[in-house]
């Protein structure tokens, strides 16, 4: 019923309905598919690229931090952590240790907080990429957003140590 009230409508418009998707995913109901699944995922079946850490990320990454902290230092990524310190010095010049010891990977992502002098507690917020496998691509990179209360924020950047 829904589904011949949007192609009328489609039609109606003047509008081609071979190129209109029917929902989010496809779905003849419309909206997403039941449980959160894309189609054609079982209910007990594994999520495909959802929140998975890419083969060949664990390891050293050589690390550039910019932004109101700026510097370079050095991030490590394995068994479900990343660990980052970095020498970096202020906008205002003063030189200082960027240290986020305990940031939490879930999958690709990670999530925690770190120190640096001047600054309240850091908020860093990121992901890893993984290219293990690919033809055009080769390593890994790490990138992350920084913000404090005080409105000083910046971007953490960097590629795996081979």
């Amino acid at each position: 019923m829904a589904l011949m009230r949007r192609k009328w409508l489609l039609a109606s418009l003047g509008l081609a309905t071979a190129a209109i998707p029917l929902g989010r995913y496809n779905n003849p109901g419309g909206g997403p598919p039941p449980h959160g699944r894309p189609p054609n995922v079982r209910p007990n079946q594994a999520t495909p690229n959802v929140e998975q850490q890419m083969p060949g990320t664990d390891g050293t990454y050589f690390t550039y931090v910019g932004g109101y902290l700026s510097g370079v230092g050095k991030s490590r990524v394995g068994r479900g952590a990343v660990i980052l310190t970095a020498s970096v010095t202020t906008a205002d010049g003063v030189s200082t240790t960027l240290s986020a010891p305990s940031l939490t990977l879930t999958g690709d992502h990670f999530v925690g907080t770190g120190t640096a002098s001047g600054c309240s507690t850091l908020d860093i917020v990121g992901r890893l990429d993984g290219y293990k496998g690919d033809a055009n691509f080769h390593g890994a990179r790490i990138l992350a957003y920084y913000t404090d209360g005080n409105g000083h924020n910046g971007k953490i950047g960097g590629y795996i140590v081979p």
